[in-house]
């Protein structure tokens, strides 16, 4: 899976004459939203999307569950919450 990147040249705000540096952002190329992810997810799974829809709300109601309890989330490949 290739990400698109865009450099940006920064300066250095101590040193205002040195050259630019240049870091790698992140190019967005659209968005999806719950309807579509569920949508998905039903198409390559035996779920339907109503089954899809429900899980990925528990999820999220799971997470802030958690996440207030001052926990971290580790959820790999998705990321860590925390």
């Amino acid at each position: 899976m290739a990400i698109l990147i865009t450099p940006i040249g920064k300066t250095n705000p101590t040193q205002p004459n040195a050259p630019l540096l240049y870091y790698p952002k992140a190019t967005k190329t659209g968005e999806v939203d719950l309807e579509k992810v569920t949508e998905e997810i039903a198409q390559a799974t035996s779920l339907t999307q109503a089954d899809c829809y429900a899980a990925v709300i528990s999820l999220v109601k799971v997470l802030e569950d958690h996440l207030e309890k001052g926990e971290i989330v580790r959820l790999e490949p998705l990321g860590t919450f925390q």
